[in-house]
């Protein structure tokens, strides 16, 4: 009979994701789901259930070593069930596709954003005549070369302007184009461009002379609001710019025309290691997951803190689901938790991909019918993974970077700009887009504490039964949406290792599926009425509490040393020729 009831849990789950179940909104005073099972209306109070997720022992393990793998989550297996890692996959899209739009509109200019382009020509011809230390020279015009910007440097640069470019070729893990910076000559020479200018200016002179050559209102306040941008669209600067000489101050020990952003992991190679090596089998990403998980490192964004470090306390609830407030409805097994950890790898690999231009990368020395009268199962009903809190701070971070683009660009702007993808712009304002995705993790937020048999955040409780009816209607296209498909494999480098003269990577290589074991420490309460009248049924077959399995997506991740960059068109080809974890791995290192 316990064999008959998980079978029949299983198949009521499943005719529950085709549609055969219906699900009630939520009661305001009694949080709740009723479906149909024969002749009878099931009303099931959620009040008291707890749920706990783990992973069966017949799962794949450390078979993942070795299987094969996808290139995105949904060719790893199709499924009802709305995992985390879909919903990911979607934000990744979104969040490079945002990007490159910000990076477009930055570099040419629009609405009241003055434009990179313009400064830079305006700074090189203020050096152009210049007697001035050659390094200033060089960096900018160097930089100037490489955003394609039509400068001609005055001729006593050659000789050293032609070094400076020798020497930031060869420094892949600086110079080379990355992520969706691949996806046209403009996005590439922006990304060139700007990571020349980070270069730190070792003359004492050379700031000085950069900020002689940025006075003038206009001119200053262009220089201003690059920075600006920078900082809120990613995070606070890793070190000095020329803000404070420009204001009549003096700068940081460690300047550069337009700095890298800090991050957390950045913050800690440098803070653990300083300028030494780490060890060969030092894992920064688990070391993060470490230091959040007892303490020592908190992910909360802090006043200054930018969308970069808002993504990232999206991310914290993966690594402590018993610190959320779904944990009073949530137990989680260990073999889950793990798995959690490595979304939350997978996740830091996917956004610091997204932002790599900017972030600092430090350099280191359907229903069975039988004549037999089955009984009423009732199953835990996920049909998302109850990542509640996780999917509430991601819309929380699409709020601020629409005010930062609003407030850089004027509040117009996002119905002129459009996401940019690898074939070109998307037809809907960003605007419009970016809406679109604060709304789908609202709606996660909201149907993963409905099923949790808990009120959503009192921000979003108001709006919460649309944007859960926007997310079942999105669900329906998750086949066809092309977001879903698209190969999400890249590299993305950590820092830099001087002494073994190779780069730290995080790679994600690919997605697999597992299943999860979805069942009760504390069952609901369950009533049984008839659907014809709605009235209780005072004899009506067995009810039984079971278990039920769903299948969620998860990115395969590591960490290696390797001596050569690769972009994403590279690096999947170098996949596509090994296929499994172990074999990718081998050949990397």
């Amino acid at each position: 009979m316990r064999t008959l009831c998980w079978v029949a849990g299983i198949l009521a789950a499943l005719s529950s994701m085709a549609g055969d179940v219906v699900v009630t909104a939520a009661d305001a005073a009694v949080p709740g789901r009723t479906f149909l099972s024969g002749d009878y209306r099931v009303d099931v109070d959620l009040r008291p259930q707890v749920l706990r997720i783990t992973i069966p022992s017949n799962s794949l393990g450390a078979m993942v070593d070795r299987m094969p793998i996808s290139p995105s989550p949904i060719g790893a297996g199709r499924s009802d069930f709305l995992s985390a890692a879909l919903l990911t996959q979607k934000a990744k899209q979104f969040d490079d596709g945002l990007m490159a739009a910000v990076e477009l509109a930055a570099e040419q200019g629009l609405g009241r954003f003055p434009g990179k382009a313009a400064l830079l020509r305006t700074v090189c011809a203020a050096l152009a005549d210049s007697q001035g230390p050659r390094e200033a020279r060089e960096v900018m015009f160097a930089a100037s070369q490489l955003g394609a910007l039509a400068v001609t440097p005055p001729p006593d640069l050659d000789a050293g302007l032609a070094a400076r470019l020798t020497a930031f070729e060869r420094a892949d893990f600086a110079s080379k184009p990355v992520g969706f910076y691949t996806w046209s000559p403009e996005l590439s020479v922006i990304f060139r461009q700007d990571r020349m200018l980070q270069t730190q200016l070792e003359d004492a002179r050379s700031a000085p002379a950069l900020a002689l050559a940025l006075r003038g209102d206009s001119v200053t306040i262009a220089y201003d609001a690059m920075l600006s941008l920078a900082e809120r669209l990613t995070n606070p600067l890793a070190w000095g710019d020329l803000r404070p000489l420009l204001a009549g101050g003096a700068v940081r020990e460690t300047v550069s025309f337009f700095p890298p952003s800090a991050t957390h992991e950045s913050r800690l190679v440098k803070r653990l290691f300083g300028g030494f090596p780490p060890p060969a089998d030092f894992d920064l990403a688990a070391e993060i997951v470490t230091r959040v998980r007892d303490g020592r490192l908190s992910l909360a964004p802090q006043a200054e803190s930018g969308w970069y470090d808002r993504q990232m306390w999206s991310f914290e609830p993966l690594l402590d689901p018993e610190r959320t407030p779904e944990a009073a409805r949530l137990r989680t097994g260990d073999d889950y938790r793990a798995l959690l950890v490595e979304l939350f790898k997978g996740l830091l690999a996917l956004t610091r991909e997204t932002h790599i231009k900017q972030v600092e990368v430090p350099i280191l020395v359907s229903s069975i019918r039988s004549d037999v009268e089955q009984p009423i199962c009732v199953d835990p009903g996920l049909t998302i993974e109850p990542l509640a809190s996780h999917y509430l701070r991601r819309a929380q971070a699409y709020v601020y970077v629409r005010q930062v683009i609003e407030q850089a660009f004027g509040a117009d702007a996002l119905a002129q700009m459009w996401r940019v993808t690898a074939t070109g712009p998307v037809q809907t304002p960003l605007g419009d887009e970016l809406e679109s995705m604060r709304s789908l993790f609202v709606g996660a937020h909201a149907l993963a504490c409905r099923q949790l048999g808990m009120p959503p955040d009192a921000s979003v409780r108001r709006e919460a039964p649309a944007e859960i009816d926007r997310l079942e209607a999105w669900r329906k296209t998750l086949a066809t949406d092309p977001d879903l498909s698209n190969d999400t494999r890249m590299m993305v480098p950590l820092f830099f290792d001087q002494v073994r003269g190779q780069t730290k990577v995080l790679v994600v290589l690919g997605w697999a599926q597992r299943s999860l074991a979805v069942g009760f420490d504390t069952p609901p309460v369950v009533k049984v009425r008839k659907a014809a009248s709605g009235r209780i049924a005072r004899s009506h077959p067995p009810v039984k509490i079971v278990g039920t399995t769903v299948t969620t997506q998860f990115p395969v991740v590591a960490e290696v040393y390797v001596s050569r960059i690769l972009d994403r068109g590279e690096f999947r080809r170098f996949c596509d020729q090994r296929r499994t974890r172990d074999a990718i791995l081998e050949a990397l290192q």
